[in-house]
């Protein structure tokens, strides 16, 4: 009977840990499904935010450069920028059109010249202009896209000009003061300079 009590205790036993063990396999499965759908929830939501910041710093960022411009240029004085450039550098590569561009903005930042677009590019110098275009009337001819590509990327912050407040073709001036003036780079048919 001893023997017979015995068994009957070790089945008991036997199965309460049979059955709390499948009782308790399927929690910890469920258990360990749930972490894991947590960890995969936060995975995707880390990557939706991240996403979303990415979205939000673009979206900040051209809000930035378009609050922070440092010219307010009119589309009329856009156009007229554009003409310049066109007129001076339409045969030049790309690069030389962005550099012109670039002069006449460090023109603009420089406390020697005029403090408005029209006024750099109109500006009269001991009786001569500073663009030759304004002289012979070239600046009246409409802007090609590639001048108004290169007039929007100097504007952007592009500089090839290498600071350059001034250029000159070297085959068209025999100005000797040009000449004497401080080369930042040599684009095209254009030596760039600053004074």
């Amino acid at each position: 009977m001893k023997r017979t009590f015995s068994l009957i205790i070790f089945f008991a036993v036997f199965l309460v840990t049979a059955v709390m063990a499948q009782t308790l396999q399927p929690e910890e499965q469920t258990m360990e499904a749930e972490v894991f759908l947590a960890k995969m929830e936060d995975k995707n939501k880390d990557q939706e935010e991240r996403q979303l910041l990415a979205v939000a710093d673009t979206d900040v960022g051209a809000a930035r450069k378009v609050k922070e411009s440092e010219f307010q240029l009119t589309a009329a004085e856009l156009e007229l920028f554009a003409r310049l450039v066109h007129a001076e550098a339409a045969g030049e590569p790309y690069q030389g059109q962005v550099a012109v561009a670039a002069t006449v903005l460090n023109r603009l930042r420089s406390k020697r010249f005029p403090n408005t677009l029209s006024g750099v590019i109109y500006q009269v110098e001991s009786g001569r202009y500073q663009y030759s275009p304004v002289l012979d009337g070239r600046i009246n001819l409409p802007a090609g896209e590639s001048a108004k590509k290169a007039v929007k990327e100097a504007l952007a912050g592009a500089d090839p000009s290498g600071g350059a407040t001034g250029f000159y073709n070297p085959a068209k001036t025999g100005n000797a003061w040009v000449r004497r003036q401080p080369v930042t780079t040599v684009i095209g048919s254009h030596v760039f300079f600053q004074y």
